[in-house]
């Protein structure tokens, strides 16, 4: 029954060796997508974030960066958390993005996640964890004051983000940046 419901489309019969001859022989299909970060649209701007975290739970900490429509850096910061889990970093740095866009008054914000599990958690469609509702519950609140928009990139898009997440590992002091020589 499982296969039938994993494979749809390959007739396997009921006898043992028939499936295993089957499925020996058979080759997934493989997708390829060009992954590269992309300039925001005019008037807006974007924000990716990432957290990292060295076990689960772990020595932890979060980055993240906003760039204009030119991709020129506004603002980046990085915070060392010490114990926390892969997803409630991912999320403490979507709520210090969210601090930071409030504090300073942007406008027509995108945020960008490489954690698909914390986007559908923000988007309603996933249950969230008990460890982390009180986190979800600012950034859902905020994301709706802000009108903010959330989408979900690829590790490979969002480097800049993960590079400094784990910069900012076993790090005590916020590091903020306000351009990309410093």
């Amino acid at each position: 029954m499982v296969i039938r419901v994993r494979f749809p489309g390959i007739s396997i019969g009921n006898s043992w060796p028939n499936i295993v001859n089957i499925l020996g022989n058979h080759k997934p299909r493989l997708y390829h997508h060009i992954v590269q970060w992309k300039f925001p649209r005019e008037g807006q701007l974007k924000c990716n974030t990432d957290g990292a975290s060295k076990g689960n739970p772990g020595e932890s900490a979060y980055g993240f960066c906003f760039k204009d429509k030119h991709g020129d850096l506004i603002y980046a910061q990085a915070k060392g958390i010490a114990i926390a889990t892969n997803i409630e970093v991912e999320a403490r740095a979507i709520q210090a993005a969210l601090s930071i866009s409030a504090k300073k008054g942007f406008q027509n914000l995108v945020i960008e996640t490489d954690s698909m599990s914390l986007m559908k958690m923000i988007l309603k469609t996933w249950r969230i964890p008990w460890k982390i509702a009180e986190i979800l519950e600012y950034i859902i609140r905020e994301v709706e004051q802000q009108q903010v928009t959330i989408k979900h990139i690829y590790r490979e898009g969002n480097q800049m983000a993960y590079y400094l997440a784990n910069l900012a590992i076993g790090q005590t002091e916020i590091q903020e940046y306000e351009n990309f020589t410093e």
